[in-house]
């Protein structure tokens, strides 16, 4: 009997499904993975490309010789990999938003018989992903499942229904989303939308792995690293005002890494304990960044499914984080990193001095790097099977 063709089309969120292209393919599935790209870049989340690649708009096919850490750590002949290059909108142009937009559909619509030759197509993507619209009108809708990264905007409490959600809501799309705190989320909110949901973790974001460390612009190594977009939601200030009032944190180094702008950051930058990057971050940074830091802080206020732990656990660094949202569903106390209570200035500092604790260190990153075995439903063999399983609903 013919295997099943899977293909993953993914509006970003490469990391955490890039192993689950190998996760299929460990199972016997023929996968396709789709990059969707509005640019001709080569550098995508947890993905290098040989920088000799040369994209077109359009489905360009990705041989081995331009991907082959990623080829190699598939392993599998049945992996395809290709990068859909469409035009970027420019929003503030209506003109140019309309013919790029109708360009962007025409590459798409030109391709229906390559999606249409897969027997399940996974999407991947957030409440925004509108451009995941134009698959959908392709395709059968039993034939999609749609997995959502975002099912709204942290800093808009207001939860606005973007145009993805609607169609998803119209044509009854099964979706996926990753975490307990997403799928309450999502009840509580679109309950009487009739639309099937499945709760589904990601695991380790395994092909940072493939990265090769660049250099970074300071000499500092062991710190404390907080790492992703410098948003309020993510608890900078907390940070910094129990550094500032814990004498016990002194004698410790603090990264901050990442894009954005906070009015914290300018008093950090005038304390010599913090070490400010203040930019997008590339994968060769932040795998030099992860090599050479003690753990990772995560003071957030706010979280539904966070990539930062999966990434630092794929380099075998514990975490310290809020007790909310998914960090508390991945993250055990004390085993494979720490929890402290919301707004505890106190309690944080406390949780970051026991990431100096040599004995107990060498418990958690024995733990972290157990992870998958310890915690098999966060292992991607067994996360691909609960796709198919689910993707199989109603065929």
């Amino acid at each position: 009997m013919r295997k099943e063709k899977i293909l993953i089309v993914a509006d970003g969120h490469y990391g955490s499904t890039l192993p689950l292209a190998k996760g299929f393919a460990q199972k016997g599935y023929e996968v396709g993975y789709v990059i969707l790209s509005p640019s001709k870049c080569t550098s995508f989340e947890a993905l290098e490309l040989n920088q000799s690649c040369e994209l077109k708009f359009g489905l360009n096919i990705i041989d081995k010789k331009y991907a082959n850490e990623l080829y190699d750590y598939v392993d599998s002949k049945k992996f395809h990999l290709y990068v859909l290059v469409y035009p970027r909108t420019f929003k503030r142009i209506p003109i140019i938003r309309e013919l790029s937009s109708y360009y962007t559909k025409t590459i798409i619509y030109s391709l229906r018989s390559f999606f249409r030759s897969y027997d399940y197509i996974n999407l991947v993507g957030r409440y925004n992903s509108s451009i995941l619209c134009n698959i959908i009108n392709l395709v059968e809708s039993k034939r999609i499942t749609i997995s959502l990264h975002e099912i709204f905007d942290h800093a808009n409490k207001n939860y606005s229904d973007y145009i993805l959600l609607k169609v998803i809501f119209q044509k009854g799309i099964k979706v996926v989303v990753h975490s307990k705190k997403t799928f309450d989320d999502w009840q509580r909110k679109y309950m009487n939308k009739n639309v099937p949901i499945a709760t589904i973790n990601f695991g380790i974001f395994e092909t940072y792995r493939c990265i090769h460390p660049t250099t970074l612009p300071f000499a500092e190594s062991d710190y404390v690293l907080f790492m992703g977009s410098l948003k309020s939601y993510k608890g900078l200030q907390l940070l910094y005002d129990s550094v500032m009032s814990c004498s016990d944190l002194s004698r410790y180094k603090f990264v901050i890494a990442g894009a954005g702008y906070l009015p914290v950051i300018d008093l950090m930058k005038n304390h010599s304990q913090f070490i400010i990057l203040n930019k997008f971050l590339s994968n060769g940074e932040i795998a030099a960044l992860l090599k050479n830091c003690r753990g990772v802080i995560c003071p957030y206020t706010s979280v539904s499914q966070s990539g930062v732990v999966q990434t630092a656990f794929a380099f075998n660094k514990p975490i310290v984080a809020s007790n909310i949202g998914s960090f508390k569903e991945v993250i055990i106390d004390g085993n494979n990193g720490y929890l402290f209570d919301l707004d505890n200035q106190q309690q944080l500092a406390d949780k970051i001095n026991l990431l100096y604790n040599d004995r107990n260190y060498e418990l958690l990153i024995n733990n972290v790097a157990k992870f998958s075995i310890l915690n098999p439903e966060y292992a991607w063999v067994n996360i691909a099977q609960e796709y198919v399983d689910w993707m199989c609903v109603n065929q």
